[in-house]
């Protein structure tokens, strides 16, 4: 807004002696042209008349100050408020690092600890601890495509991972090199390798995180290095290994499979009759024949079970020393490569005298495998016969009866 119009100045005073005339009274201000936005000095708003000073009221201190019209009251620092806003998307940032940061540690946690459950399941041999690896609802597809149970699949794991152990020598360990990491969760496109497998299964994966690897596995005669993607995925909210599915599935399909059945049924008692054997120990061979089977042995022969387990024993020793001379007990291994169902026919041959100690044979399996002493193999079979719905070893009573027999035969 324009100041006020001033006074005219006073003209300048007369040279004395000459006394100075009266001055001539002030004119009168010109208003303003109207709409020019200046005040009009004739309106004299202030009351106060031209030239002479305004009448100032003393000062009262009761009276609260008014401030300088035009002058804005002094604002409050905002400093802080700015800062905190600052701030904010800092911290979200950060909160969200945080997140990412502690779901990968997580992720390259569980990876870890399933890779390494996955080879030690290997170099142990433990194809039930590779199987824990798996989710349950696995085992259906398992059973749909192969016919196998869940058990069988273990069995016939474990027979492959033993014959890879002898590949090296046994004694078996193993060294991880990362290569690479990969992570996804969902429907992201990194878990489209995986969804391959996993859509096959009838699972359904919701994070993964892969492994990249060079891994070494060393025995005591060689080793074997290879690179690999191990895939820990999380399937029905339980942390599994793909590795460990894809390896039971091939094996399913695989040669190992034709065995599976046998193993997981016969595996163990073939194992205990033949170290019976090579031991010479027929009490453990008492453990796969029937228990009315003493009361045949006493009747046909005449001998009590402890007189038919030391027959046995004598003649297992003959055995093994004619073989393998006085050195010592052979080194065994067993391997179960399949089995035959035995026909009614030869199964009637099989009871022919035992159905009057009622431990004639419901059903009868011939088991054939190939049995390793010191660097000899031989593929043989073992029979193997249902009395009231248990599992025994006919060629363990074939064995007392041969013996009991011998024994009366010397004797008379």
């Amino acid at each position: 807004m324009a100041a006020p119009e001033a006074a005219a100045p006073a003209p300048e005073p007369t040279p004395a002696p000459t006394p100075a005339p009266t001055p001539a009274p002030a004119p009168e201000p010109t208003a303003a042209p109207a709409g020019s936005g200046i005040p009009n000095a004739a309106a004299n708003p202030f009351e106060m008349p031209q030239g002479q000073g305004a009448n100032v009221p003393p000062y009262d201190p009761t009276v609260n100050p008014v401030p300088p019209v035009g002058q804005p009251p002094k604002k409050k620092k905002k400093t802080g408020l700015i800062v905190a806003l600052i701030l904010i998307p800092i911290l979200l940032i950060l909160i969200v690092v945080g997140v990412i940061v502690g779901i990968g540690v997580n992720l390259g946690t569980k990876a870890a600890k399933n890779n390494a459950a996955y080879w030690n399941a290997h170099i142990n041999c433990d194809g039930e601890a590779l199987a824990e690896l798996c989710p349950d609802s696995f085992w259906d597809y398992i059973s749909d495509t192969y016919d196998l149970s869940e058990e069988d699949a273990v069995a016939a794991m474990n027979q492959y991972m033993q014959d890879y152990s002898d590949t090296l020598g046994g004694d078996l360990s193993y060294k991880m090199e990362q290569n690479g990491v990969t992570a996804g969760m969902g429907s992201s496109a990194q878990l489209d390798p995986v969804r391959e497998d996993t859509d096959k299964f009838g699972l359904k994966v919701s994070t993964g995180v892969c492994i990249d690897a060079t891994c070494t596995v060393t025995g005591a005669d060689d080793s074997d290095s290879d690179d690999y993607s191990l895939w820990t995925v999380k399937i029905d909210g339980k942390w599994c290994s793909l590795s460990a599915m894809d390896d039971f599935d091939q094996l399913c399909g695989s040669d190992y499979a034709a065995s599976a059945k046998y193993i997981a049924e016969f595996g163990d008692m073939v194992q205990t009759y033949w170290n019976a054997v090579v031991n010479a120990d027929a009490a453990t061979m008492s453990t796969l024949v029937p228990e009315s089977w003493w009361e045949l042995i006493d009747a046909e022969y005449g001998v009590s079970q402890s007189d038919a387990e030391s027959y046995l024993t004598s003649m297992l020793e003959e055995m093994v020393s004619g073989s393998f001379g006085e050195d010592g007990t052979p080194e065994l291994s067993v391997d179960v490569t399949g089995g035959t169902d035995v026909a009614d026919e030869e199964l009637s041959e099989l009871n022919d005298g035992l159905e009057t100690y009622g431990i004639a044979g419901d059903a009868a399996v011939d088991v054939s495998m190939t049995v390793k002493m010191n660097d000899e193999s031989n593929d043989t079979y073992l029979t193997m016969t249902q009395i009231d719905g248990q599992w025994y070893v006919y060629d363990a009573m074939y064995s007392y009866a041969t013996a009991c027999y011998n024994a009366s035969q010397s004797v008379g």
